[in-house]
């Protein structure tokens, strides 16, 4: 044994002698999975701050909890910014890969089905059907003025008064001598084809003339409407009076009727007493313009 002994000392490195190898200062043995402990063991780094170990760039992985490695492109400065100039909100990498932050991006709120931007734009209105005509003596345009039964008897028959134009002339009819009872076979009437308006209302208006009794002499006159032309042969649709004395020279509104198949028509009827006591006064019904305006 004291011989071995020298022996045995002589194989152990002088303190004195510098240390080489690549194991140099640890055990020969290495234990499994190279003696690195993560936590304990840190990288030995030069005078320039690089690491002595590791892969190229001279920096470790950084470990995250349970030893998952976040990817180098997403390392934080000091005051928490990556390196790329996103900002980790709490709570990143939720969902995603392994050590990769998640920039949050706003949600877009998305419009429900069905809905309109802005206020609600309102459906285009139906246009109005509507018609416009006057009727009386030389007014064309799908009216008409007939005197059915004229005669000419100086101041006891039918008087025409104006150039004939529509607008400046109408007729005076002689009236039947009963305010209540009318002679069938003599009357005025005014028609219209309503064109657009096939069925509809029409608001209908009269004009009286200015004279004296033997121009203008209805106190009242009596009108009948139809939604015909053959008068003689129909029901009216409606009837009004007018007391020509007390609206001369004026229009005068009689109200609303119906017309049906574009077709209007106004009759004046004749009856009316033309005498006062024993004394002839030749009153006469004036018949001038009518307007009727309809619409469907």
């Amino acid at each position: 044994m004291l011989v071995t002994l020298p022996m045995a000392l002589s194989g152990l490195p002088d303190d004195d002698e510098p240390r080489s190898g690549p194991n140099a200062g640890y055990a020969q043995d290495v234990p499994p999975g190279g003696g690195f402990v993560p936590g304990l063991a840190a990288a030995q780094t030069d005078n320039s701050g690089g690491s002595s170990s590791g892969p190229p760039g001279g920096e470790l992985p950084a470990q995250a909890a349970g030893g998952a490695q976040r990817d180098q492109g997403a390392q934080h400065d000091q005051a928490g910014v990556t390196t790329d100039g996103t900002v980790p909100g709490p709570g990143a990498n939720p969902g995603g890969a392994p050590g990769q932050v998640q920039q949050h991006q706003p949600q877009q709120q998305t419009q429900p089905q069905g809905e309109r931007q802005g206020p609600p734009v309102p459906a285009p209105r139906a246009k109005s059907v509507v018609y416009e005509g006057m009727a009386g003596r030389g007014c064309g345009g799908g009216t008409q003025f007939t005197g059915v039964g004229a005669y000419s008897d100086g101041k006891a028959g039918w008087v025409n008064h104006g150039n004939g134009g529509c607008g400046t002339s109408f007729v005076s009819i002689p009236m039947s001598g009963d305010a209540n009872r009318d002679d069938p076979s003599a009357y005025g009437v005014w028609t219209f084809n309503t064109g657009p308006v096939t069925a509809g209302s029409c608001a209908i208006s009269v004009f009286i003339p200015s004279g004296d009794v033997t121009v203008v002499g209805g106190s009242p006159s009596v009108y009948r409407v139809f939604d015909r032309f053959a008068v003689d042969k129909a029901t009216p649709v409606g009837t009004f009076q007018i007391d020509q004395v007390a609206n001369r020279g004026k229009w005068v509104s009689v109200g609303t009727f119906r017309a049906n198949d574009g077709k209007l028509a106004v009759q004046l009827l004749n009856r009316g007493r033309d005498w006062a006591g024993s004394t002839k006064t030749y009153a006469h019904h004036a018949a001038a313009m009518i307007k009727a305006n309809c619409k469907a």
